[in-house]
């Protein structure tokens, strides 16, 4: 909101930054909504019904929707999702907001990249 009244943008279209942000910044994350349905469904729609997304994050990092184990079929399943939400993020932003496509492309493929060094040296 700052940036907008320094800038002198009109407070309406604050609502489509808002928006984009979340495509951007959140987007590439929803893959893990489905992943966690395909490794274990039990534990998944457990957590779902609890509506804390903290909880689906922490249950998802700390191995137990994986049941602790991420073998070469699961390493490519969550790479393969990944991919390809980051580029339906990347594509949806080419076509409605051009003009930051550069910085999607930056922004998600250092997320992918991060998501990567954690899967492989952080668990």
């Amino acid at each position: 909101m700052v940036i907008f009244v320094f800038e002198g943008e009109p407070l309406f279209s604050l609502l489509t930054w808002f928006l984009v942000s979340i495509i951007i910044g959140v987007g590439v994350d929803v893959d893990h909504i489905f992943l966690a349905v395909i490794f274990n469904r039990k534990v998944a729609f457990k957590t779902f019904r609890s509506l804390n997304p903290l909880r689906l994050y922490r249950d998802f990092m700390n191995g137990r929707i994986s049941k602790g184990s991420n073998n070469f079929d699961r390493l490519i399943i969550y790479s393969s999702f990944h991919l390809i939400t980051m580029i339906t993020v990347n594509l949806t932003i080419s076509l409605y907001f051009p003009e930051f496509l550069l910085l999607s492309l930056v922004l998600t493929g250092s997320h992918y990249f991060m998501d990567h060094i954690g899967l492989f040296f952080g668990r």
